[in-house]
């Protein structure tokens, strides 16, 4: 007699899709894109909505494939006829063929996300994209031979196929996560060192100014002087907190599971955050030192 077992649900079904981004917001240090990057920009935008919508479509469709497989799984282990067996088999089959194309749409959300990320490097966008196709031409033959499956354990043992498989996948998806909230830290970080330089040389201007209706009280300076000090002090610590997340992603891509080493390296990027945002209050007492003269 034939025996169904249970057929796992790995997807990882983010509804939603929430990217476990790090960074908020960034609408008061980035400058506004215009011209070229604010077309590419909404080109990406509109074919992440795409892929989302798709996605989310097939999202639904295995849903209520894994709702019917249960049922005539259920009838199969209660009637055991062959025309239970014949509608268990067909359920199983659309289920997993179903799930595969979760899969699929999953991966295809991950990649056009990962080309809206900013600060994240050509290099590393090109070899992720690779690693994403790769993954889904895996799911895409395996369910180009999944109608071959002659018995329910043919089917049971394809499935299981694919849940190994799956470890990669989800490997590949902290990855991808990583770095598009790393990316957007990286992009804060260039901000807040372009404005901290910018001030600096305000200042020495200031200093050198000789003019008396345009020089500030030396206790402004000073003040302006600790502010900036203190900005690079936290942006230092708040680069060697980005760099040691950095340092484990040799050690996401190997492990197991990937999901303690990546709330490891984002509970990282989370202190850096708040390190960076400090630094943002600080430079803002600067720029109010300055224009209150």
């Amino acid at each position: 007699m034939i025996k169904l077992t249970v057929v796992p649900i790995f997807i990882m079904l983010l509804i939603g899709f929430v990217l476990f981004d790090v960074v908020s917001a960034q609408d008061e240090t980035s400058p506004t894109d215009t011209g070229l990057s604010e077309t590419v920009s909404t080109v990406n935008d509109a074919l992440y909505k795409q892929v989302l919508t798709e996605y989310n479509l097939s999202l639904e469709k295995y849903k209520k494939a894994h709702e019917e497989y249960l049922l005539r799984r259920s009838q199969y282990i209660k009637f055991k006829t062959l025309t239970a067996q014949q509608e268990a088999y067909k359920a199983t089959l659309e289920m997993l063929i179903a799930r595969n194309d979760v899969v699929v749409n999953y991966l295809n959300v991950l990649r056009e996300r990962l080309f809206m990320a900013e600060g994240v490097s050509y290099e590393t966008k090109n070899r992720l994209d690779i690693a994403i196709n790769l993954e889904k031409d895996w799911y895409m033959k395996h369910t180009e031979i999944l109608p071959s499956a002659e018995t329910l354990e043919n089917l049971v043992n394809d499935s299981n196929k694919a849940g190994a498989r799956y470890r990669q996948t989800k490997l590949l998806s902290y990855e991808v996560f990583y770095y598009i909230s790393d990316g957007k830290i990286e992009s804060f970080r260039l901000s807040l060192n372009s404005v901290i330089d910018k001030l600096k040389n305000l200042k020495g201007i200031i200093k050198s100014e000789e003019r008396p209706e345009y020089q500030l009280d030396p206790r402004k300076i000073k003040n302006i002087e600790r502010f900036l000090l203190e900005s690079e002090n936290r942006m230092t610590r708040a680069s060697a907190l980005q760099l040691k997340a950095r340092e484990e992603v040799d050690r996401l891509t190997k492990s197991q599971d990937g999901l303690s080493v990546y709330n490891s390296m984002v509970i990282h990027l989370a202190e850096s955050q708040q390190f960076f945002r400090e630094v943002g209050s600080f430079l803002k007492e600067v720029i109010k030192e300055i224009k209150s003269r």
